[in-house]
């Protein structure tokens, strides 16, 4: 999940009490005529360019006040950086009503309107209000590539405790508190409905979360049949997020979008922050490629079900680095656990394809978390996707419950491991 910091760093859906600026209207022009998203765009509009990119933000939460930083730092770097090929789509559900904003390049400035205003509030993690907006989006600005930023407090695979829709619970994305509501209470997406939709959806080239905890092997299996590649980090992000006026840049006027480059200049910011002597900052970010999922599963199957067994105990943890410090760590490195587990020349084979999954992993030295500050991270060690690992405390009784439930537990042995 997006975090709100202390010290503007990050928080998680932990309580905290927060005091931001109300929202004001974004440069676009609020005052247009309402577009009903089955209604076909006007010729003029529908001319393809190479690239859409749908920024859709779920901010009815206590994120809220960084929806406004971030528009405004989106419309700042696209002077520089959006081309004449490429559509910005953005769908903001906040303290105002929800709208659809869209930027292009016209005559060497960028253009804003506001395609869509809705009449009342939307939920904004219900999956049909997203596919929704992905039909207009996909309809009235068609590309040959699409790329997909989700922005809001997320959790990785773990269960959602107010889903938007009612299937069974499991991973989430997004929390929406209802109109002008700025707790952390309400409904979230399951990862399962999103990867239900995004499947309906050809090129997407990316979906990128702007969130915490949402590069996890159960969330990305979850999703490989949903995109090309997912930009994420395992563990918590800085609360302003992904600096969006550096975000696409020399990523959106080629063929094909810079996936690899945009995780860089997200990683670059930070970095160069963290140079000028910022001790808030900090991120870890990686790239998964999502083709190579099913090929991860099967060569991780091989050494879960020889060399993991419940009757000889709990993993030993203390050689396996962690990305989450609450009370019940769920989030694991998953290269450490299986270089704990498997002898060497077997880790090694093992190893290499998932280089070939996760073929970007960076991190700064640092990394903020709300819950013990400052973590030393060490970028030998980070492998860029986490993992949950079972144990027989009580506390963790339900979520072992909760893993059995996921695809990544099926098909990478844990189920024969007792487990």
């Amino acid at each position: 999940m997006k975090k709100m910091l202390k010290h503007l760093s990050g928080n998680s859906l932990a309580l905290w009490v927060i005091a931001v600026l109300s929202l004001t209207a974004s440069m676009c022009d609020e005052d247009v005529v309402n577009q009903d998203v089955d209604n076909p765009p006007p010729a003029e509009e529908t001319l393809s360019k190479n690239h859409t990119i749908l920024l859709y933000i779920m901010a009815e939460n206590s994120l809220y006040g960084f929806a406004k930083n971030d528009l405004n730092e989106l419309e700042k770097g696209m002077e520089s950086y959006l081309s004449d090929h490429a559509n910005v789509v953005v769908f903001v559900d906040d303290r105002h009503l929800p709208r659809i904003l869209h930027y292009q390049r016209q005559k060497n400035h960028i253009v804003c309107d506001t395609v869509k205003t809705y009449e009342e509030d939307v939920c904004s993690v219900d999956p049909v209000v997203l596919q929704q907006v992905l039909d207009f989006t996909y309809n009235r600005y068609p590309a040959r590539n699409y790329g997909l930023v989700m922005w809001s407090h997320g959790e990785g695979w773990r269960p959602a405790t107010s889903k938007a829709f009612s299937l069974p619970l499991q991973q989430f994305i997004g929390i929406d508190n209802g109109s002008n509501s700025t707790g952390n209470g309400g409904k979230q997406m399951d990862i399962e409905d999103l990867g239900n939709v995004l499947e309906r959806y050809e090129d997407l080239r990316f979906v990128m979360f702007d969130a915490c905890f949402m590069q996890s092997v159960e969330v990305a299996y979850a999703l490989r049949n949903s995109t090309e590649y997912l930009i994420s980090s395992p563990m918590e992000i800085p609360g302003p997020g992904a600096p969006y006026h550096e975000l696409f840049t020399a990523c959106l006027n080629d063929d094909s979008i810079d996936v690899f480059k945009i995780a860089q200049n997200y990683y670059n910011y930070y970095q160069t922050r963290i140079e000028n002597g910022n001790r808030t900052y900090g991120v870890a970010l990686s790239v998964i490629k999502c083709d190579e999922l099913v090929d991860l599963a099967k060569e991780t199957k091989q050494l879960i079900a020889t060399y993991i067994r419940k009757e000889q105990g709990d993993i030993d943890l203390n050689d396996i680095f962690v990305y989450d410090y609450r009370q019940v760590p769920i989030y694991y490195d998953l290269d450490d656990l299986m270089r704990t587990i498997a002898p060497y020349d077997e880790y090694q084979a093992w190893y290499h394809q998932l280089k070939r999954t996760v073929p970007y992993a960076m991190t700064t030295s640092f990394v903020y978390s709300e819950f013990v500050g400052n973590v030393s991270m060490h970028p030998e060690r980070f492998s860029g996707i986490s993992t949950y690992i079972p144990k027989s405390q009580s506390r963790y009784t339900d979520l072992n419950e909760d893993f059995k439930q996921t695809e990544w537990y099926k098909d990478a042995g844990w189920g024969q491991t007792g487990w």
